[in-house]
C-alpha cells in the first residue's frame, strides 16, 4: 500500500490499511515469491474464503522485488483507468 501512495496511485482501502477488510486485495500475476509471509489478517480472510490463493492484501504485504498484480473488478475505483496488468 505504501508503494501505491508513494507513487500517487489511488488504491481502494476502506479500513485505512489496517487489515480489517479486503478492499485493497491484489491478484498476483507474477512474483508471489517476492511477498513476505501472509499476515494474521490475511490468514483470517483466507480461512473465511475472502482471500484466495494468489491474492494478497496490499496493506499487509511486504514486497522484496518486482511483481505484477491486477485489481479485482469489485475493487476498481470508478475514476481510474485500469489495464489488464499494472
Amino acid at each position: 500500500m505504501q508503494h501505491f501512495h508513494d507513487h500517487h496511485i489511488d488504491w481502494m482501502h476502506s479500513c485505512g490499511g489496517k487489515g480489517k477488510c479486503t478492499t485493497c486485495k491484489v491478484i498476483v500475476k507474477e512474483g508471489l515469491n517476492r511477498f513476505g509471509p501472509a499476515t494474521d489478517a490475511e490468514e483470517k480472510y483466507r480461512k473465511e474464503g475472502a482471500l484466495n490463493r494468489g491474492e494478497r492484501l496490499a496493506c499487509q504485504a511486504k514486497i522484496t522485488g518486482d511483481i505484477v498484480v491486477t485489481v479485482p473488478a469489485d475493487y476498481q475505483l470508478p475514476h481510474m483507468r485500469y489495464s489488464e496488468e499494472i
